[in-house]
């Protein structure tokens, strides 16, 4: 028997069945005014307290205004460490990859493969592959070249070029020839939770060419499905493939986008008639702007046009040649490179490209091998100030000259610098040196959703690795910092940490496993509105980012706490200092908003729920909502104005029905509901449709609308157990005041003369009786629990 179906898809043909039997006997249903009104009257109030900070500041407008004082800080001493190591320990390569090194003969290489969940080992012409989340899993091992394997890529195909089955390409290159493998992925048979279970190689051989004598390095590959190598002779080489041959296309091909004049002459001519070749070292595809970067071994950057679909043939449209010159002349380059320096300190180790989400100027981020970074930029009209525009609708329009639709890449330069991570001795020390003076050795690394990771050289021998950590710090600045500088934006502050071990063995690859958020792509406009968001946002609706870092020894699995899960380790851990302290850092608002995500997520522990609610009660945590002062000179000077009829008082304006200083629970609330909601509440949920106005279009997939749903419930449950729990415990709202028998979050902390003292009053004359007392704290009291009451009633209004 299937499961019913969800409250509001029942709602939904309830109403167009209710609409069609009326539209057939010629009636006209009534509609809802008054419950429309309070429900977009409670939507308002939420936005209007909630008053989301996080807003869309360009990365660039961040970099620029950071004071070097401030740049970086070090984890809050006692609280749990911001990469967990999730393998048991660090397993050893498996004993078949072991055996075949022993017996290696010219090269082997090794890499992570995270869309197939896979660890590579090239030994020779041996090709392993293995899953890196299982100890003791057998590699599957392709042996069909005769010659060295010399460079390992993925990719997924173009559509309609393979069959169905063949989900990636795998694209082997040999010190002879490049060859296509077709990877086929599948559960279990009788299983179907793991996609990812069997894997199988699929031989293709029509999908073969000749490398033409040269040794590849470096392989990337577009969204778009294509395939780029970059080459030991300097070039980079395209690689062109089709499902038949064709009097103008071959099945496949390689295409050399490099070079000018030699770009036309036959590759297997010698190099030196064309001078020394510097290899290509790395090359990185961004699949939202179709751009392709090249970097090469003595630091330069290369830049590709793609088009504007990511389909076109790769077009050479700039190039830096003097990475060191062009960082060094900018005004905020001059501070962190030096003309004349030792080169070997900025060659650059890493290219990483910055996702539009996060910047519309700001299009690559270059890492040096001492770990400082430089900032570019492929449009020549980028300039200072804020690029998010104007807003349209809740959403940042962006201007034309920065959209990548309308403004191809026709230049490459540097437009921000940032100096080499700090090292604290101590875990917690705040940074009293200048951090360049600390020199790196960097491996390896990866930038990945704000968050720099990096591997640099450790031991007396350099054969083992220090993991090192920078991630957008979300606490709130201390006062000196200057947040309101240039565009507005506030500095970006970092907070490092590292891996509270050493990692045995050289690092070779660190990589990200993709992650999908729990809301469908139909939730985010463009495709990109859980990026946009920060972090605070995205960890409502994605899990913590998953890392995998292969060495020479192994294979280590980490992930990278949120703030909401250092929240989650305080509150299991019962400390009331380290949970104020939290409170404290990203202020009442920002931490409630974590407890109702805690407390509203699935399959939680009863335990961590109840720490979650206790939190949310603590007035030493959250506050208590209290109404405005009236007893002021204005107050005073209106009430006599009136009282002895002589005039109008002209002075300070006297709002009639003033709103309590929401406590930090109401506020984390009202924070936690606009952002649960924020992806649907501003955009029609149906549409007509294009082809027939009669038919209508549901804008958003039902798994999105159940995920909504879930936590909406999950939610509500909580809401109401707190609820009945402290009605539990005897707290009631006045039924004068229109709370119901439902008490207030806080009731729990008040005094119990202050309950007594407002049982009492109610035969007095109402809050002019409390006044005529004289007595401070009494009315201080009043206005404490007439600001209960109205948050009382808030907070059922959002409930119901």
């Amino acid at each position: 028997m299937s499961a019913p179906p969800p409250m509001w898809q029942h709602e939904v043909r309830v109403g167009h069945d209710q609409q069609r039997r009326a539209a057939t006997a010629g009636q006209q249903l009534p509609g809802n005014d008054a419950g429309d009104e309070k429900l977009s009257e409670t939507w308002r109030h939420v936005k209007g307290v909630a008053r989301d900070e996080s807003k869309h500041y360009d990365l660039m407008d961040l970099v620029r205004n950071a004071r070097r004082e401030d740049t970086y800080q070090f984890p809050v001493p006692g609280w749990p460490s911001m990469l967990r190591v999730t393998s048991p320990a660090l397993p050893d390569l498996p004993a078949m990859v072991q055996d075949k090194y022993r017996m290696c003969q010219t090269v082997c290489f090794c890499g992570v493969l995270p869309e197939i969940r896979r660890a590579w080992a090239s030994i020779d012409n041996s090709l392993f592959l293995w899953r890196y989340d299982r100890s003791g899993d057998v590699p599957v091992e392709y042996c069909g070249e005769e010659q060295a394997i010399v460079c390992v890529g993925l990719a997924k195909p173009r559509s309609g070029v393979f069959l169905a089955a063949i989900q990636h390409v795998l694209v082997l290159a040999t010190t002879v020839e490049i060859v296509l493998l077709g990877v086929c992925t599948s559960p279990a048979k009788g299983e179907g939770s793991d996609p990812y279970e069997e894997l199988s190689l699929q031989p293709m051989p029509l999908y073969s060419i000749p490398s033409d004598n040269v040794i590849m390095t470096s392989f990337a590959a577009s969204a778009t499905g294509g395939l780029f190598l970059g080459g030991s002779d300097g070039h980079v080489y395209e690689i062109q493939y089709a499902a038949n041959d064709g009097w103008r296309q071959k099945r496949m091909s390689k295409v050399r986008v490099t070079g000018g004049l030699q770009q036309m002459l036959p590759t297997f001519l010698p190099s030196f008639l064309f001078g020394a070749a510097v290899p290509v070292d790395k090359l990185v595809v961004d699949d939202e702007r179709q751009i392709l970067y090249s970097l090469s071994a003595n630091s330069a950057i290369q830049v590709f046009d793609l088009g504007p679909s990511g389909s076109d043939p790769a077009k050479k449209v700039a190039e830096l040649t003097d990475f060191l010159g062009e960082v060094a002349r900018l005004p905020t380059g001059r501070n962190v490179f030096t003309l004349g320096e030792d080169k070997r300190g900025t060659a650059i180790k890493y290219l990483a490209v910055i996702p539009m989400a996060e910047s519309w100027k700001v299009h690559l981020m270059a890492v040096t091998s001492n770990g400082r970074r430089a900032y570019f930029t492929t449009n020549s009209l980028v300039r200072g100030g804020s690029s998010w525009g104007s807003s349209r609708d809740g959403r940042a329009v962006v201007p034309s000259h920065l959209d990548p639709k309308k403004t191809r890449p026709t230049v490459l330069q540097a437009i921000d610098a940032r100096g080499p991570l700090p090292q604290a001795p101590v875990i917690g020390a705040r940074v009293t040196a200048d951090p360049n003076t600390r020199v790196m050795d960097v491996t390896a690394a990866l930038y990945s959703q704000g968050t720099l990771l990096l591997a640099e050289s450790a031991g007396p021998d350099g054969r083992a690795t220090r993991l090192l950590l920078a991630a957008r710090n979300y606490t709130l600045p201390p006062p000196s910092v200057n947040v309101n500088l240039g565009s507005g934006a506030p500095g970006l502050r970092e907070v490092v940490s590292d891996l509270q071990q050493i990692i045995p063995g050289e690092t070779t690859a660190i990589s990200c496993v993709p992650q999908t958020s729990v809301l469908g792509p139909d939730a985010h406009p463009g495709g990109s509105w859980g990026a946009m968001q920060d972090e605070l946002v995205a960890q409502m609706f994605s899990g913590p980012p998953q890392l995998v870092v292969v060495s020479t020894a192994g294979v280590l699995e980490l992930e990278r706490r949120r703030p909401v899960d250092v929240l989650q380790a305080l509150l299991q851990e019962r400390a009331p200092e380290k949970l104020q302290q939290f409170f404290e850092a990203y202020g009442a608002p920002e931490a409630a908003a974590m407890c109702y995500l805690i407390a509203a997520s699935e399959n939680q522990s009863l335990r961590l729920v109840e720490e979650a609610a206790n939190a949310l009660e603590n007035p030493l945590l959250v506050g208590q909502p209290l109404m405005p002062d009236g007893t002021g000179a204005g107050a005073e000077a209106a009430h006599n104005a009136g009282a002895t009829g002589g005039g109008i008082y002209m002075g300070t304006a006297v709002n009639p029905n003033p709103e309590p200083e929401w406590s930090g629970a109401h506020k984390g609330l009202a924070l936690y509901i606009s952002r649960l909601l924020a992806p649907v509440w501003d955009n029609k949920l149906i549409t007509p449709g294009s082809r027939d106005p009669n038919v209508w279009k549901a804008r958003l997939l039902e798994a999105t609308m159940t995920v909504l749903e879930q936590k909406l419930r999950a939610l509500e449950r909580f809401l109401s157990q707190s609820a009945a729990r402290r009605k539990a415990r005897g707290f009631k709202a006045s039924g004068a005041a229109g709370g119901g028998d439902a008490g207030s979050l806080f009731l729990g902390f008040l005094d119990d003369s202050t309950n007594r003292m407002h049982n009492a009053d109610n035969t007095a004359a109402g809050p002019a009786g409390a006044a005529a007392f004289g007595d401070a704290p009494f009315v201080k009291r009043q206005r404490m629990w007439n600001a209960f009451i109205m948050e009382e009633q808030r907070n059922n209004a959002i409930r119901y």
